[in-house]
């Protein structure tokens, strides 16, 4: 795992507000940091389109081919980036994840 995805692991998504923001989604974590990378992890990094750690998507959960448009963070998240990020993607949902933003 990269540094900051263990910051992303043990700062951020541990943050109280964070964990119940996240109560609603369902967390998959993979570590795409493997050296030299296995066939998989090019698969999917080719298929999600995934650059750089940490990446964060949110995948509607009734098409689950690619990421909602405008959710994917890059990089590091801070707490309240995040927790704005989140508040958004339900907002724009509206407790409907079948409604697109």
């Amino acid at each position: 795992w990269c540094s900051s995805c263990h910051i992303l692991k043990e700062k951020v998504l541990t943050n109280p507000t964070v964990t119940r923001q996240l109560e609603r989604f369902h967390l998959i974590h993979i570590d795409l940091t493997d050296q030299p990378p296995t066939d998989e992890i090019i698969r999917l990094k080719q298929k999600y389109r995934v650059f750089a750690p940490p990446t964060l998507l949110f995948i509607d959960p009734y098409i689950g081919t690619d990421d909602i448009p405008g959710t994917r963070i890059i990089g590091l998240p801070e707490v309240k980036k995040l927790s704005t990020h989140l508040q958004d993607i339900h907002a724009a949902f509206n407790d409907d994840p079948i409604k697109k933003p």
